[in-house]
This record gives C-alpha cells, sequence and structure tokens, in this order.
C-alpha cells in the first residue's frame, strides 16, 4: 500500500497593481473561489497537470530508443493491459 506524505508547504505572497485586482474578482462572493489558498491549490493542480504531457512525451520518446535498439522485451498484451489497469486503481487509491 503507497504511504502517505504528511508534507506541509506555507506561502506568504504579495502582489500589487493588476495581479491584486485579478485576485479581487476571482476570490470572494462573485468570485469563482471562497479564498486565496483554493486558489493557489487550484493553480497549483492546474501546473501538476501540464506537466504530465511531458512525462508522456518523454516515455514515448525513450520506449522508441528502446525499440530502435532492440532493447525490450516481448510481453502478451493481457499482461499489458493488466499493469495499466492495476496502476491506475493504485493511483485512484492514493
Amino acid at each position: 500500500m503507497p504511504t502517505q506524505i504528511d508534507e506541509e508547504a506555507r506561502i506568504n505572497v504579495r502582489v500589487k497593481g493588476p495581479m491584486a485586482a485579478h485576485l479581487r474578482a476571482v476570490i470572494g462572493p462573485q468570485g469563482l473561489y471562497e479564498n486565496q489558498s483554493e486558489y493557489i491549490r487550484d493553480l497549483i493542480r492546474h501546473d501538476m497537470a501540464e506537466q504530465e504531457p511531458y512525462d508522456l512525451e518523454v516515455g514515448l520518446l525513450e520506449g522508441y530508443a528502446q525499440l530502435a535498439t532492440g532493447d525490450y522485451r516481448k510481453r502478451p498484451m493481457s499482461e499489458i493491459i493488466e499493469r495499466a489497469e492495476r496502476e491506475m486503481r493504485e493511483e485512484d487509491n492514493a
């Protein structure tokens, strides 16, 4: 079972001008977010999601390089699907 990492990071940021105006527009009763922390967490989630396609691209390039050099092993498709399903279940439970 994966272990949960109990780390915490605190940030304190001052913004001025257009950035402060933007924060006022998106946070509060008329905004999309109830508070600043919720907005920052959403920004971080979006940034993390943007990193995933890059990781996929790197993995694909590594795979093509292995194929070109013959550095791979053959596996039955059922084994590949089973492993992918197991990894997806583990991600959902994390």
